[in-house]
């Protein structure tokens, strides 16, 4: 086993340099790269003549997500949307219109939640090490290494999770699906998978989409399932996929941190000790 280095004066500030850096970094870069694949299993996007299919790449960094977004089976998918009439001028009582004020609403609510608590726990570690250089001791280490442990948890667990539901909810951002308030009767299930650094979800969904039911009929639907056979029951959609969320940069970062604190310990006192002073005097 290693022996661990002495602690110094000038260590205490290059151990907070190092984790000014590293924080920093980890903030500033590529948090995780996503691949996302759908295919619709029931209704009108399933084809003929072939079942549509979503493809996308999504790359979610501190601020934004960028993706890429290939269509196969385009032709079934764009047939699905032109058949389908818009709800946007129902008057049926049962409707209920979203509130455009409700948190819910936004597109992508819980990531960017998730980024504020983020932010949050890497401001209340680099607190930590500023207090540790005037004033160091086991409590302030404690409470440092549980900002480490919540930060670390938060990009490893919360992030992905939060991409995961963000997604499932609403979709991938640059395909122009229906609204979920335009389906009834929807139904869903999610499996979670951690492979090392990478989070698998397999995950399927069924709804009734009620720009394919006429009009009259729409209360009736939302107030039973169709029964299977019936016309109503055709406009059943159905897809299953799967999410893969693979770390990049901004983890690995983190888990420096640890290294960075073994190389370079904390002092118990700032600048020379008392007692070093009345020997040399």
């Amino acid at each position: 086993m290693l022996p661990r280095p002495a602690a110094t004066n000038s260590g205490q500030l290059v151990r907070f340099s190092l984790m000014l850096i590293l924080i920093t970094a980890s903030t500033a870069s590529t948090w995780f790269v996503v691949e996302f694949d759908m295919t619709y299993t029931d209704g009108l996007p399933a084809g003929p003549p072939n079942a549509a299919s979503i493809n996308a790449q999504y790359i979610v960094d501190d601020e934004i997500e960028k993706a890429s977004i290939h269509i196969d089976g385009f032709t079934a998918f764009n047939h699905w949307l032109r058949t389908r009439k818009s709800l946007d001028s129902l008057t049926d009582k049962d409707v209920e219109i979203p509130d455009p004020d409700e948190k819910g609403d936004s597109e992508n609510w819980r990531l960017d939640t998730t980024r504020e608590v983020f932010f949050a726990l890497t401001f209340g570690l680099l607190l930590c090490e500023l207090l540790l250089l005037a004033k160091r001791g086991i409590p302030l280490k404690a409470i440092r290494l549980f900002f480490w442990v919540a930060t670390v948890l938060c990009m490893l667990v919360a992030v992905p999770i939060s991409i995961a539901y963000d997604m499932a909810d609403g979709g991938v951002s640059g395909v122009e699906e229906p609204p979920s308030t335009d389906f009834a009767h929807t139904s869903g299930d999610m499996e979670w998978y951690y492979r090392g650094l990478e989070f698998d979800v397999e995950f399927e969904w069924a709804g009734y989409d009620m720009g394919l039911i006429p009009g009259p009929n729409r209360s009736a639907v939302r107030a039973d399932e169709p029964v299977i056979g019936t016309p109503d029951h055709d406009s059943r959609i159905a897809f299953d996929g799967n999410l893969n969320i693979d770390s990049a940069g901004a983890l690995q970062y983190l888990l420096f941190i640890p290294i960075i604190w073994f190389l370079f310990p904390t002092k118990k006192e700032l600048g020379v000790n008392k007692e070093e002073l009345e020997v040399n005097h």
